[in-house]
Formats: structure tokens, C-alpha cells, sequence
């Protein structure tokens, strides 16, 4: 629920199906990578810029937006948690750039795989299209493979052909 004045709302996501109706919330401060493209391949026009996560989700539940995408993989999970439980409640879509719930309570902080808040008429359409572009903007990937005997940073340096030698900050591992 939202109070306006001395009048009491409930927070109910819309139920725009058509990518191109949908109205796109971002942030005020940065525009990561992938937005505009986003924008494009989408075929949205509208667009409102905000704060944090938590007003972007309050404009989806007051249907003022309908879509957040954050391409990065900084978020952490107090920026969510929340957030998540609200859009929820009012019908909507909170989940990484992937489609998977967001997992809450592990030793992992950051949400490495983005963030994806909106409708649920909209999501079947417009996820697998933000999943692609956050494979090309390097914010997910394919999944990764087991590590064997190795340490999983090196596997995982090995699977994206990244060489300790190609980069001085990978040398601390």
C-alpha cells in the first residue's frame, strides 16, 4: 500500500504485455551499458529516471513503470531484498538478468547476475532479449562447468581464456 495525501493505494504492478508499450525506469546517477540497446531491441520510447532500487520498484507498483533493468553486476543484496519482497506483493516479476530468483542469506552479497524488476504479462517477452544482452555485455554467461581439481578461480579463468598474466590484478589470486 501507498498513502497519497489522506488516500490509501495498493500497490499493483500493470499488465502491459507489448515490450514496446512498457515504460522504463533507470537510474538518475549511471547508465550502464546495454540501455540503450535495450531500448532499441525492445522497441521502448518511454523512460523515467530515479534513484534506488527501491523507488524504481514503488514506480513499477504504482504503474508509473513497468521495467528495471540493471546491468551490473554491483548490486548487493540489501539494495534487493527488499525491493523484491514489495514488487512481489504487488504482482510483480523481481529476478536476475538469467530469470532465477534472487538468493538471499548466503555468504554471496553482490547480485553478480543483475537485476530485473517488472510486470508479469511482460517477462516471458522481454527476459530471454535482457538475458542475451547481458551475455554481451559480460554481466552472465553460459554456465559455468565444474571445477575439477583446480581452484575455481582458475577454472573460472580458464573457461573465459583469461591468463593471470593478462591482467596484473588477477595475479593476487
Amino acid at each position: 500500500f501507498y498513502e497519497v495525501g489522506d488516500k490509501t493505494f495498493q500497490l499493483k504492478v500493470s499488465d502491459i504485455a507489448e515490450p514496446e508499450k512498457l515504460r522504463l525506469v533507470v537510474s538518475r546517477s549511471h547508465r550502464p551499458a546495454g540501455t540503450d540497446e535495450l531500448k532499441a531491441t525492445l522497441g521502448i520510447e518511454s523512460e523515467v529516471a530515479c534513484g534506488s532500487v527501491g523507488l524504481k520498484v514503488g514506480l513499477i507498483g504504482e504503474r508509473k513503470a513497468d521495467l528495471y533493468v540493471h546491468f551490473s553486476d554491483k548490486p548487493h543484496a540489501w539494495d534487493a531484498c527488499a525491493p523484491d519482497a514489495i514488487l512481489r506483493a504487488a504482482g510483480g516479476t523481481f529476478v536476475d538478468l538469467t530469470g532465477q530468483s534472487i538468493e538471499y542469506g548466503g555468504s554471496e552479497i553482490q547480485n553478480r547476475k543483475g537485476l530485473l524488476a517488472t510486470n508479469r504479462k511482460s517477462f516471458e517477452k522481454i527476459q530471454p532479449v535482457i538475458a542475451s544482452l547481458s551475455m554481451v555485455a559480460r554481466i552472465t554467461g553460459p554456465a559455468m562447468p565444474p571445477p575439477e581439481s583446480e581452484s575455481s578461480t582458475t577454472t573460472a579463468m580458464a573457461y573465459f581464456g583469461i591468463t593471470a598474466g593478462a591482467n596484473p590484478m588477477i595475479q593476487a589470486f
